[in-house]
């Protein structure tokens, strides 16, 4: 009986931490070009997805790899508010993608041109680590 126990206690414990862990999309952009980016590089660790692009060349930043909680169309829409937000001088925020549970968070930084935004759902994480 203690080993049934102990196993519905583990499956529940298990189950728990699914539920809690909600994945991550965190995006980086400096110095590109006019023609995209030199350096475009894609992290996968756990829930947290990572995209880095810098420095002038001809490549796109984009995913290469995709996950769950959000789709191409959907980022493609998150990643054009900000750049217009930017455009607008609004350097800094957090919105939700109309009808869902993506949030999202940006910064701009005026001195080294870079953009970082994330992509959580539930709720914004301004953390771009």
């Amino acid at each position: 009986m203690k080993i049934i126990n102990l196993t519905v206690v583990i499956a529940m414990f298990l189950f728990a931490f699914n539920v809690q862990a909600k994945e991550k999309i965190v995006i980086k952009k400096e110095g590109g070009g006019p023609k995209g980016y030199r350096n475009v590089k894609e992290v996968h660790s756990g829930g947290t997805h990572k995209l880095s692009c810098s420095e002038p060349g001809t490549e796109q930043c984009s995913w290469i790899e995709g996950f769950t909680i959000v789709t191409s169309t959907q980022l493609v829409a998150i990643d054009q508010f900000i750049e217009d937000k930017i455009g607008d001088k609004d350097y800094s925020g957090t919105g939700n993608l109309a009808g869902t549970n993506l949030w999202f968070c940006w910064v701009y930084d005026t001195t080294t041109g870079t953009t970082s935004y994330s992509i959580t759902e539930d709720a914004p994480d301004c953390n771009f680590e």
